[in-house]
């Protein structure tokens, strides 16, 4: 069977390198996802992806895999914004010669929000031979955009607005991203996700679709090493995402003030760009209002020295840095399934998670981590203060999370489930939900 994987991304460090751009420091989780699939011979995979800066069709091959580079929408400089919603013809045009070339017998769709995966499947125009996979659902996750960020932080202005808008404006923009993923969703015969959220509103959004569940795959280097109490940081914090509203920093903000008055050890390290930063010149025009808003809440409470925003990191460099911290944090005020949660969970670092969305499929509340309510930074602060006074706790979750995520996240398992799930839809079956 012929399967073509349409991705937002590049899916694989060898292609990356192969188009000659950078491989993002997101989805590399589908590099294990494409090997365990390659297990199973009858399996033919073949990928395209969208790459800011190249005019025409790229294709190419290495180790066997087909891959397919189309142009992208043009980014605003200094700003990193992308329309992503552009249905041009040119994209049209594009994703017609791919299936011309690939000629796949099924297409397996990743992510729901953007527009090439609604021309890929429209193009395609076999549903009963189009999977979704369901990686964040926009058109629910915008209700949950602005969680509880004051009207000031809401409308605040920054010289970024001219081109993002404000956090209202950006809301909105997410309620558009919505609209266009439900097309894509109601254009597919198969959805495949892998939490209870997910489930629900993909019986919601599409009742005629077929559900698949299969757990994620993650990271290969997660998979080799496990978190010791004797060589992690006391005290340290770890974030991922600040720049995201939807990821919930100013709520650990917030908390930290709390946890610094019984815990002054205590540190919050962020990994991903400094929304926060402002100088030189280039930097405050690029600052969102968001960015603006977390700097005057660092400022307010005095938490100045106490939060690190450490930058992009690798995949070696983010597995280092979780077996280095003594917590790991998760605030969205939204979240299908966090992959970063997830792999702190398969090292067994201590975690704090909001009980949100998928999230409730994968935290056992006091039993190998903590839950708390996403609106509420003061049970944050005393579940991070908990973990940080009781090494025999952390010890007990570190081990028993550990224990779970390694079960969840079979690799070999997942590659055999995902390759029955090509099987079933091409043979036309019903599928086994879960």
């Amino acid at each position: 069977m012929k399967v073509l994987w349409v991705c937002n991304t590049v899916p694989l460090p060898a292609i990356a390198e192969d188009v000659g751009v950078a491989m993002p420091v997101v989805g590399g989780w589908m590099t294990g996802l494409a090997t365990q699939l390659r297990r199973h011979s009858e399996i033919d995979l073949a990928v395209c992806f969208p790459v800011v800066g190249i005019r025409e069709l790229v294709a190419g091959q290495v180790d066997g895999l087909d891959y397919y580079a189309f142009p992208a929408a043009g980014r605003v400089p200094f700003l990193d914004v992308v329309d992503e919603l552009s249905t041009s013809p040119t994209l049209s045009r594009a994703v017609a010669r791919i299936l011309e070339l690939a000629k796949p017998d099924l297409l397996h769709v990743f992510g729901t929000e953007y527009a090439h995966s609604l021309v890929a499947a429209r193009a395609f125009g076999r549903p009963e031979r189009t999977l979704v996979n369901i990686q964040g659902l926009t058109s629910v996750i915008a209700r949950h955009f602005l969680g509880s960020l004051p009207p000031r932080a809401v409308h605040r202005w920054a010289p970024s607005n001219l081109v993002r808008g404000d956090l209202a404006q950006q809301k909105r923009r997410l309620e558009k991203r919505g609209r266009l993923e439900l097309q894509t969703l109601r254009a597919a015969g198969h959805l495949l996700g892998r939490t209870t959220w997910d489930r629900a509103l993909s019986a919601q959004l599409n009742p005629e679709a077929e559900y698949h569940y299969c757990a994620p795959a993650l990271r290969d280097s997660f998979y080799e090493r496990s978190w010791d109490p004797a060589t992690c940081e006391p005290g340290s914090i770890l974030f991922v995402q600040g720049s995201n509203p939807l990821k919930g920093l100013y709520y650990l903000i917030e908390a930290l003030a709390e946890i610094l008055r019984t815990h002054p050890e205590a540190h919050v390290y962020v990994v991903g760009n400094d929304p926060t930063a402002s100088r030189p010149l280039f930097q405050r025009l690029k600052q969102s209002s968001y960015g603006s808003y977390l700097a005057q809440l660092i400022r307010t409470h005095g938490v100045q020295h106490d939060v690190t925003f450490l930058g992009p990191l690798s995949e070696e460099q983010m597995r280092d840095q979780m077996l280095r911290s003594h917590v790991f944090v998760s605030a969205s005020t939204i979240e299908n399934e966090s992959n970063a949660l997830c792999e702190a969970r398969l090292l067994g670092v201590p975690s704090v998670a909001s009980f949100v969305g998928g999230v409730t499929s994968v935290v056992r509340h006091e039993r190998d981590g903590f839950a708390y309510q996403h609106d509420a930074p003061y049970m944050l602060a005393h579940y991070v203060g908990e973990l940080l006074d009781r090494p025999d706790l952390c010890e007990e979750f570190s081990r028993k999370s550990r224990a779970a995520a390694h079960e969840l996240h079979d690799r070999e398992a997942i590659g055999d489930r995902q390759a029955d799930i090509y099987r079933t839809v091409l043979a036309g079956q019903r599928g086994a939900m879960r």
